[in-house]
């Protein structure tokens, strides 16, 4: 259940190459967090996962397969910086919808009972406009999860939330994740976050596309919020910090995500 980005280029019309024989390998079971300056190309890479976009040269593979293979094949879900809940539907019908869409049963028990977890069962015939952020993000998180993917897509999946809800709902997805170990490629602004949550964090930067720092997160699993205050997540933060503001000292570049 591993991905392989396998020699990819891509460019966007009339804009600089973005991505030049650029490989990277996310192995079974590992969560890898990705950073890097604005524009570099973080939530790209999720893109060309997810078959949104479509590399110049190269591949990626997942499980041996095609990213687009893969995805029709049920073997991936995703979580993207909006819930993007429909909203005519109730929370329920939302959580249920990929199953609807791809004509399989969805498993009404392991659904119930992410919502319980998830803090969301009595809120289940809701609508989305009448759910909090948070709520609709914890919503998302249900419906991501209860696919039971084997690869998990996660772009900046906490955008608009106050720090609080955003370490909540990290450290409830640490906990999630630990009882199944998806395949998990996310993508972060948030430092903090990325060295909580992750096996790996990679600092991505350059044009074309570098990863210029590989940290492997040296904390077990599972993994509680008091090691937020231990001095090895201080140092992991700031070593990550001090990597990152030197890639921005260099100049942001704009556009791109």
């Amino acid at each position: 259940m591993s991905i392989h980005f396998e020699n990819i280029s891509f460019a966007y019309p009339e804009a600089p190459l973005l991505m030049k024989d650029f490989s990277l390998s996310v192995h079974k079971g590992d969560f890898v967090a990705i950073v890097g300056p604005s524009g570099i190309g973080k939530s790209t890479l999720v893109s060309l996962c997810l078959s949104l976009l479509n590399p110049t040269t190269g591949s990626i593979r997942m499980n041996n397969l095609g990213a687009a293979e893969a995805i029709s094949r049920g073997h991936t879900a995703v979580m993207f910086q909006q819930s993007a809940l429909l909203p005519w539907m109730s929370l329920w019908q939302n959580v249920c919808f990929p199953f609807e869409a791809s004509g399989t049963p969805a498993p009404e028990q392991e659904i119930h009972d992410l919502l319980d977890r998830v803090g969301l069962k009595t809120s289940r015939h809701l609508l989305p406009s009448q759910l909090s952020g948070g709520m609709q993000t914890r919503a998302a998180l249900v419906r991501a999860l209860g696919q039971n993917p084997e690869f998990l897509f996660l772009d900046e999946p906490f955008t608009g939330l106050d720090q609080a809800s955003r370490e909540e709902l990290s450290e409830l997805v640490v906990k999630l994740w630990s009882t199944r170990e998806h395949t998990t490629l996310m993508v972060t602004h948030d430092i903090n976050e990325a060295v909580y949550m992750a096996d790996h964090v990679l600092v991505i930067d350059e044009r074309p596309m570098k990863v210029k720092l590989d940290i492997e997160i040296g904390f077990a699993r599972p993994r509680h919020s008091s090691i937020r205050q231990t001095q090895q997540f201080v140092d992991y933060v700031a070593r990550v910090r001090n990597h990152l503001s030197n890639c921005c000292s260099s100049g942001e570049t704009g556009g791109v995500k």
